[in-house]
């Protein structure tokens, strides 16, 4: 099959498990690629990305401010949590900046340690930098803010995407990770095949609306694909981290989940990138977009 846009991008990485590669301009598809019958994936980490959008749904009526502290959600903590936990705000879930030492709840440790309180376990980590100065990738932030958005909306945030989110998306019942507790999981584990990503990054890409209905705030979203912190790492594409999107060249923000999961939208091309893969050096991907398909789309 012809790939007019993609051939370049297939032939580089035909060593990596490539499964589906959607391109869009103005979401209208300009190439195609699948290895394999379309089918959910597990998105990983883009599902941080679902919840930034869920949250600026509640920020957007009121329910929830950016710097509302933490702690206010979660009082059965404020005296056994460390604390440095008292000064975190829903700004700081969102830009990775609690100020943890390392990264915790990642893939490895939830899947070893299923029956592990995670709640209390996170209360349980003593930032070593004040929030807000220091960036560091880690699940802890979004299991946070999922729950505490769930409590804002009494145990009904699964209820609370699919009516305002994936409905109006045209996205049919989505699947959560969960915790023992049977808690959502808000770092990872969201199930859509490719088109249906490519639906959030079409939400993006129009400012918070789709197919004419308003679903979040375009002021939303304009802070939350914008630089917000800098993350100490190298690399075009790696440097700047907006709420939960990393922020990458050209004008161009990205949702990035575990081995090869990708939307990358370029804005001022009208361009939506959707690809998921089973490859752990997922820059290599990213690379290649910009290599080899971005020349041809401007």
């Amino acid at each position: 099959m012809d790939h007019p846009y993609l051939s370049e991008l297939i032939k580089e990485l035909s060593q990596i498990e490539l499964r589906h590669l959607r391109l869009y301009k103005d979401q209208v598809l300009l190439d195609t690629y699948d290895s394999r019958p379309m089918e959910r994936l597990n998105q990983y980490s883009i599902t941080k990305n679902a919840l930034t959008l869920l949250c600026g749904m509640l920020v957007d009526e009121g329910r929830i401010d950016p710097d509302d502290r933490l702690m206010r959600a979660f009082p059965e903590y404020k005296e056994s949590a460390p604390k440095q936990w008292r000064q975190v705000t829903l700004r700081h879930l969102l830009t990775m900046s609690v100020g943890l030492e390392a990264a915790h709840l990642m893939y490895d440790y939830r899947r070893s340690h299923p029956q592990e309180d995670w709640l209390a376990l996170a209360f349980s980590f003593e930032p070593v930098n004040n929030p807000g100065e220091h960036f560091l990738y880690s699940n802890v932030e979004p299991y946070l803010l999922g729950l505490w958005m769930d409590r804002l909306l009494n145990g009904e945030l699964e209820k609370f995407a699919q009516t305002r989110l994936f409905d109006p998306l045209s996205i049919g019942q989505v699947k959560w990770e969960h915790d023992r507790n049977d808690r959502i999981f808000g770092g990872s584990g969201l199930m859509l095949n490719t088109e249906e990503l490519a639906r959030l990054g079409f939400l993006c890409l129009r400012e918070g609306e789709y197919e004419g209905n308003r679903l979040v705030s375009k002021e939303w979203l304009s802070r939350a694909l914008s630089p917000q912190i800098r993350t100490g790492r190298r690399g075009a594409g790696y440097a700047d981290y907006g709420w939960f999107f990393w922020i990458d060249r050209h004008g161009s923000y990205r949702m990035s989940g575990k081995d090869g999961q990708i939307l990358l939208n370029i804005p001022a091309l009208g361009v939506t990138f959707a690809c998921n893969a089973n490859e752990p050096h997922d820059g290599q991907i990213v690379r290649s977009f910009w290599d080899h398909v971005y020349p041809l789309l401007k």
